[in-house]
């Protein structure tokens, strides 16, 4: 795990590490700001799909509208299974992943580049779509993270994995957050004095978070 945090750009990528390592979802995990490192039983370290839509469908956060995922362009990515797999996606993400949009210089392509490609990113699964309260921020969702544009600023990783911990542990969750994911088998889940410090641990199977959260 350590290798892999440092191979794909560190601090750049991941951010700052926001839990122990721990069980989640059957395999061992750590959570960063930014991205959850897995080492499943039989694989090396890799990304969990924090924008699965079982885990992070969210478009209502803190005040920001994120794209959702969009079903033709995910109808449209190069299945895994082909033959030339390699060079469709590399088409497929210079198709579909501008530096340029709205006259704005994202860099999204040089972004996705530079900061670990598919092994970091995954597809692309929206188009680049401006916030429709704020024309300084413009997204794009892809399978594991979702790049933010600020003009005057540049492009950076929204800190999805701190947003899913604090639903979990339901402290300093948005409220527009907290409305979209206050049903879910994530919510307000972390009770440390439970077994597996869970508070209903039938709606996570193969978790554990005892002493995942805590400090020293």
């Amino acid at each position: 795990m350590w290798g892999f945090f440092n191979q794909y750009g560190g601090l750049s990528t991941f951010g700052y590490p926001v839990s122990r390592m721990m069980s989640f979802l059957g395999c061992p995990v750590q959570m960063f700001q930014r991205q959850i490192i897995q080492v499943c039983p039989g694989s090396g370290a890799a990304l969990i799909n924090m924008l699965d839509p079982e885990i992070f469908p969210y478009t209502q956060v803190n005040g920001s509208t994120f794209p959702a995922a969009d079903p033709t362009l995910k109808a449209n990515t190069p299945p895994v299974s082909s033959p030339s797999y390699s060079a469709d996606i590399s088409n497929f993400v210079q198709a579909n992943v501008p530096d340029t949009f709205s006259g704005q210089a994202v860099n999204f392509q040089q972004t996705f580049n530079t900061l670990g490609g598919l092994t970091i990113w995954g597809a692309p699964i929206s188009q680049p779509q401006a916030d429709p309260s704020n024309g300084s921020f413009i997204y794009q969702r892809f399978q594991r993270g979702i790049m933010h544009f600020i003009a005057g600023q540049g492009t950076q990783s929204v800190l999805l994995a701190d947003y899913l911990k604090a639903i979990m542990m339901n402290q300093n969750v948005p409220t527009d957050l907290a409305n979209q994911a206050r049903e879910t088998r994530f919510f307000n889940q972390y009770c440390p004095a439970n077994t597996l410090s869970l508070c209903r641990p039938g709606d996570l199977p193969g978790t554990d978070l005892t002493y995942a959260f805590v400090n020293g």
